[in-house]
This record gives C-alpha cells, structure tokens and sequence, in this order.
C-alpha cells in the first residue's frame, strides 16, 4: 500500500490501524462495529493503493491466493445456482474471505508494537464482555436467564468460547514474551477465562482449551531438549489424554449400569384415585432406564400440576421444549408414575427445574461433565431405539449429516451450487422421508467441511482443506505457536459447528487467519519447517 497521505492520526497506516483495532473489539460485541471496521479497511485500502503495487504483492504471493480461493470456489459455485438471492447473501456472508486477506496482505506488515497492541485489544474486549456476563449471571440486570449460556448476549455463546479460548493463548503468549513484572497480570487473566468457559458451560469451549493447552505444552517439551527430565514429562503428557477418556468411560459405564438395573414398573390400570394410566407399550423411549410412556394420567397430571406452578402444563418450559415432555421425563428419571402422586413427590426446587426446561433429575445433582455425557447417552438410546432424534443436539448432528451425506452422493461433482443449500435439504429430507419435524429440519449441517461439499462439491472441499494445509506446507508463518493455537481452535470448531457459515465465525476465522499470516514481518524471509520451534 502507497502510504503518501496526510500526515497526524489521519495517515493511511494509522486509519489502517485503527480499522484492525476496531475489528478485533467489535468481534465479541457488534455485528454493526464488525462491519463498520470491514469497511473503513477497505476504503482506505482502495484510496491509498499503488495498484501497480498492490497487484504484484497479491498476485506474486501464493498463500495469498490460496486464502482467497475458497472465496472464488463460492463464486464459481453460482454457475450452477437457481436461488439467486439466498447466493448473494451467502457471498455477502463470506466477503471477508476475500477483503481482509487481500487487504492485509498487501499493506506493509504491522510493527511488533502495533501487532501486540491488537492482540491485547482483543483480549481485553474478551475481557469486557466476560463481565458483562457475569453481571447478568448475577441477575444484576433484566435479562433474564434460563440457561448459564444465555448470559452471552452479544454473540452465540458457542463463537464466543471460541474467543474465549484464543484469548486464554494469546495471554499465554505474551506471558512468555514480556517482563516479569507483568505475567502475574497474564496468570490472572488465564485463569479467570478458564473459570468462565465453565461459567458459560460452553463444553465446545472447554474441551478446546483442554486440546489446544496439551498440545502447546506437548510441542513446547518437544522442542525444548535441554530441559531436565524431558522423557519424563513426555510420558506424562501423552499419558495425559487417557484421564479424560477413562473418566468418560466410567461415566458411560455407571450410565449404563444404572439403567440395566431398573426393575420394570407392574402395568397398573388405575391411578389411586381411580383415573385411567394412559399406556404407550410400544414406544421404547426411557428416561434413566424407565419407560417415559408408561403410567400417565394426563388430566390428573394437569390438575397437580396447576397447582404447583404458574406454566401452563399445554406450554412451553423456558428452554421452548413441550412442557407436559419435560415433566413427564423427569417424573420417568425418578421412578416415579405420571399421577397427581407422583407430583406431589416433586420439591419446589424440583418443579422450577422443570420449568427452566431441566428433563431429568439427574441433571439437576451431577456435575456438569457428567449430566452432558449422559444427556448424549440418553440421546443416543433414542435415537437407536426410535428413529428419531428430536430437537437434542448430538443425534440431531447424526441425522443432518446422514442427510447432508444423501445430498453430497447426489451432487459429488458440482455440489449443490452456493445458493441452493436451503432448497436441496428439503428436498433431501421429503426424499428420505426423515422422522425430523418441520422446526428441526434444519439447512446448516453443523459441520464445516460437510457444509462446503454439500455447497461446492468434493472439488471445494478440497480446495477448502488446502487453504487450511498450506500455510504449514509453505512454513511462512511468523508465530508458530501463535498460530497453532488459533489453528487448532478453529479445526475443532469446524467439526462440530459451520463456524464458516455466520458472520461472527466467518469474520473470526478470516480476520485472525489473515492477521497470524500477513500482519506481521517479513512474509517472505520467515521460513520454518512448519514444526513449532522451542522459541515462540
């Protein structure tokens, strides 16, 4: 970039600066300051340029054309579109595929100073919107909360664990790099962003920083060959994955257990007070081992439960699910009979937990790990035994992706084109006769890499995983370390989110992705091979 301009704060390179700075705070807070910042980079960007420049920098740049090829694969996946508008809103989407590499890219690299700035900018927006929940956590505020991740009311709970997480390892990083003085301040931070991931119970959030801090610590020992015990640690470490698996394990086991141990309740007619038991004996669903169908009196139900709480027994609990469901699965996970009795064996805390949409007690006593292993138990018994995965998170995924794979066999070589994933889903789900009701039938397939084949073909998956692979394969990476982090963040998210398919992901992944890459010193002379060096 030219940067003749005018002089003081109005340069080109302090504008340039200072739309960097305003992305990075505008992530955790503002759809409208994310792309406020896009645009004040881009015009500053077209008004300063020496295109002369400009075209041999991007165009004499490989891994500047691949960052911006995904992009392109999207573009050329409208040949084959028939819904134009859906189209040009997933490209509007995604336009940060393309500005913030071509413009960061080809603008002279920030100063260390100015690149550190940027990052703990960042990490104090982080910072700012962490209280700001924690303040509405404390009811300290009208907005009121259902579930621990309604308190992120920026963003999507799940994107901002993910903010969370790189600012844990940029803190970390620059605890390495700056003075003494100061890396209690970084300790501080770290370990209260930890303390709020389990805050927010955000487990994508959470088992990310446990994935990426094991193998920065795993990469660090490696390299660093002088330090005492090394094998040792070593061992540790790749030991240490072993915890967590034999903890899940134990959890899966006692689940299943507990469950085998249930005896059957007897098929009774008649409720103590004479009303007639409403019997499902062929639906298998079972909530702890019992059968949820089974010894229901639903007007007797209706009356206990009108006298107990304010909600409508015909509504919905606070988390939108049926609430006359989520009663007559904790009633179930109790061993108890869907009966005036068996509700009045319920406690007040009892009763407003099924409000908040809470389906077994279980869940009200068990840590946090556990109750989600063995809601996913639950929901994978289910969905063996019935077909139909309902509105529940991980057999939900197996059903989206059994249709997002019927889709890409359709159309393995074009994919569907950029604009028709809407339409080719339902198409998809009419044709396979899904269980899936009209509100879970859903168009996104909360996997990244299934999202690009199902919308550009294997041809573009391909090109997608490239743009991913060749910055290690180039070795052009400034921070090793830095990078990996925010690598090793994103990868895991694309697994189980399309992190690539909202704005807040999209702008994330590509502004941090271009920034690690381009924004700091010589692009060309910092070569690696590619593996993290003992120094960072």
């Amino acid at each position: 970039m030219n940067e003749k301009s005018p002089s003081g704060y109005l340069s080109h390179r302090n504008v340039h600066f200072f739309g960097l700075v305003l992305l990075a705070v505008g992530l955790p807070f503002s759809l409208f300051l994310i792309s406020l910042s896009q645009i004040i980079l881009l015009a500053n960007w077209m008004v300063a340029g020496n295109w002369r420049h400009i075209k041999g920098r991007f165009f004499g740049d490989p891994l500047a054309l691949i960052m911006v090829s995904v992009y392109v694969a999207y573009v050329i996946g409208l040949i084959h579109t028939q819904d134009f508008p859906y189209a040009w809103e997933d490209l509007r989407i995604k336009l940060p595929l393309l500005i913030l590499p071509l413009i960061i890219a080809t603008t002279d690299p920030l100063t260390e100073t100015e690149f550190i700035r940027i990052l703990r900018m960042f990490v104090a927006a982080v910072f700012t919107a962490t209280l700001v929940s924690v303040v509405v956590k404390a009811n300290l505020t009208p907005i009121s909360v259902v579930d621990n991740r309604d308190i992120s009311i920026f963003i999507s709970h799940i994107r901002f664990s993910l903010m969370v997480c790189l600012a844990v390892f940029f803190l970390a990083w620059m605890h390495i790099r700056d003075r003494a003085s100061r890396r209690w301040v970084y300790m501080i931070l770290m370990a209260y962003f930890l303390w709020f991931l389990f805050l927010l119970k955000a487990m994508t959030g959470i088992v990310i920083a446990g994935v990426v801090g094991w193998l920065m610590l795993l990469l660090h020992v490696q390299n660093n060959r002088t330090l005492a015990g090394r094998r040792i640690y070593l061992f540790l470490l790749y030991l240490l994955p072993v915890i967590p698996a034999l903890l899940i394990a134990n959890i899966v086991r006692n689940y299943n257990l507990r469950i085998k141990s249930r005896i059957p309740l007897k098929m009774e007619v008649l409720t103590p007070y004479g009303n007639r038991y409403v019997h499902q004996p062929h639906d298998p669903t079972t909530e702890s081992g019992y059968l949820v169908y089974r010894h229901v009196a639903w007007e007797e139900l209706k009356e206990a439960w009108e006298e107990r709480s304010g909600i409508g027994i015909d509504g919905s609990d606070k988390k939108g699910n049926r609430l006359s469901n989520t009663l007559i699965r904790f009633l179930t996970s109790k061993g108890l009979k869907k009966d005036r009795d068996g509700l009045m064996a319920l406690s007040d805390d009892e009763i407003r937990a099924i409000e908040n949409g809470i389906a077994n007690a279980r869940y009200m006593e068990a840590d946090m790990i556990t109750a989600r292993v063995e809601q996913i138990c639950w929901e994978l018994d289910r969905y063996r035994s019935t077909g139909n995965p309902g509105g529940h998170s991980v057999s939900l995924r197996l059903e989206i992706w059994r249709t997002a794979g019927y889709i890409i066999a359709g159309h393995p070589w074009f994919g569907v084109g950029t604009g028709d994933v809407d339409v080719a889903f339902k198409e998809a789900y009419d044709l396979m006769d899904s269980p899936l009701s009209p509100q879970w039938r859903l168009s996104r397939s909360h996997n990244q890499f299934i999202s690009v084949a199902v919308s550009i073909c294997v041809f573009g998956l391909l090109v997608f995983v490239f743009s991913l692979c060749y910055p290690w394969i180039s070795g052009r990476i400034p921070h090793p370390a830095l990078y990996l982090s925010f690598f090793t963040i994103v990868l895991i998210s694309m697994i189980n989110e399309d992190t690539l398919e909202n704005q807040v992901g999209l702008t994330f992944f590509a502004f941090f992705n271009s920034l690690l890459l381009f924004g700091r010193g010589d692009r060309r002379a910092s070569k690696s091979s590619g593996t993290l060096p003992a120094s960072v």
